[in-house]
């Protein structure tokens, strides 16, 4: 009867460590799966800030591109205006 009971003592210890060694190796795996969670996370953070700064670059050319579409209208406007005073020159000349 002992030798009964050690030996289900002994089988539900055996079962234990078997249990405990596939914990182990789900962790493992959950820890491993973790680890790439973690780098793809460093990855994104890196590459959001990349575009983050890209989009600032964007504004700043954009901004650039408005300032030389006002100075280009300006510039238009000036030549309009001179050659209306060229031609108002021509026709006082040609009396």
């Amino acid at each position: 009867m002992e030798e009964t009971i050690l030996k289900k003592i002994l089988e539900a210890l055996s079962d234990l460590k078997e249990g405990q060694k596939e914990i182990k190796a789900e962790v493992t795996g959950i820890s491993k799966k973790l680890d790439i969670v973690y780098n793809h996370t460093a990855n994104l953070t890196e590459e959001a800030q990349l575009l983050k700064a890209g989009v600032k670059e964007i504004k700043e050319i954009k901004a650039e591109v408005e300032e030389i579409k006002r100075n280009l209208s300006t510039v238009e406007t000036v030549t309009a205006n001179n050659y209306l005073d060229v031609s108002n020159l021509k026709a006082v000349f040609r009396k």
